[in-house]
C-alpha cells in the first residue's frame, strides 16, 4: 500500500469453503461455509513519494502484516489487518534515511461481484482504509530521529480465473491516495505518492486441511511483491 505497505489483497480471492467454485453444484449461505480466514503476509514496495510538491523521495520497504477476516454474506467480506514495517529506507538525493521498527493497521471490505466458474471470470471489488507509522533515522552520524506517519484510501479491482480447482490465477489494478506526514532538513512536510495506481498479476492457491497461499506482482505505478499463508475455519 502506499507508504504503508498495508495492502490487504487476499481478501475473498479464494471462496470461503477453500474451494473452486467450479466445484460448486448449488450456491451455499455463508454460514454452511468457513466464515473466518487468518493469514500472515509478507511484502516488498517500491515507489517515489513528492512532498509539498517539488521534493521527491524514493521509497522502499518491507513488511509483514497478520490478517483477520470474516465473511458475512455471499458477497461481502470483512477484514482488519495489523502489523508494520520491519526495515526499508528513504532517500532524498543523496541522503539516505532508514526506517526503524514500525506499526501499521488497516481495515477492508469486499464484495464478490460476478462469482464465476470455470473460465468465466471472477470479478471482486474492494476498498482498503489503512495507517502505518515509524521513525526514520538519518545515516549521518548527527542525524535525529525523525518520524513517519501514512495514511491511504485505495480502491481495487480483483478479476480472475478458476484454471483448475483452487486454482486461481488473477490481474489486478487499484487506485488510491493520502497524506504522508515527516520532515526534511528539519522542516515538517506533507506529500503523497507519485504514482497513485498498481497494476499487476496474482495467484491464489487453495491448500489441502483449510490452508492457502497467494503471490502477487505488481511491475506498473506502485511496484511491489507479497506473497502470503492462509487458513481457513
Amino acid at each position: 500500500m502506499t507508504s504503508c505497505n498495508d495492502d490487504l489483497t487476499t481478501v475473498d480471492v479464494l471462496p470461503s469453503n477453500g474451494v473452486s467454485p467450479k466445484n460448486e453444484t448449488k450456491p451455499k449461505r455463508a454460514t454452511a461455509s468457513k466464515l473466518y480466514r487468518a493469514s500472515i503476509v509478507i511484502g516488498h514496495a517500491e515507489s517515489t513519494l513528492r512532498f509539498d510538491g517539488r521534493t521527491n523521495v524514493d521509497i522502499d520497504r518491507r513488511a509483514l502484516l497478520a490478517t483477520i477476516e470474516r465473511r458475512v454474506s455471499e458477497k461481502w467480506t470483512l477484514q482488519a489487518a495489523a502489523g508494520g514495517i520491519v526495515t526499508g529506507m528513504l532517500k532524498v538525493g543523496q541522503d539516505r534515511h532508514v526506517f526503524g521498527p514500525g506499526w501499521s493497521a488497516g481495515i477492508s471490505a469486499s464484495y464478490r461481484a460476478v462469482a464465476g466458474s470455470g473460465w468465466k471470470p471472477f470479478v471482486l471489488v474492494g476498498g482498503t482504509l489503512a495507517f502505518a507509522g515509524a521513525n526514520t533515522q538519518g545515516v549521518k552520524d548527527d542525524s535525529p530521529n525523525v518520524g513517519y506517519l501514512a495514511g491511504d484510501i485505495r480502491l481495487s479491482i480483483v478479476a480472475g480465473i478458476t484454471y483448475m480447482p483452487g486454482i486461481n490465477p488473477y490481474a489486478v489494478v487499484r487506485g488510491f491516495g493520502g497524506p504522508i506526514w515527516w520532515q526534511i532538513d528539519g522542516k515538517d512536510v506533507v506529500g503523497t505518492d507519485r504514482y497513485k495506481f498498481q497494476v499487476g498479476v496474482g495467484l491464489a492457491v487453495a491448500i489441502p486441511m483449510g490452508f492457502d497461499a497467494f503471490i502477487e506482482y505488481i511491475p506498473a505505478g506502485e511496484r511491489a511483491l507479497s506473497t502470503g499463508l492462509g487458513y481457513s475455519f
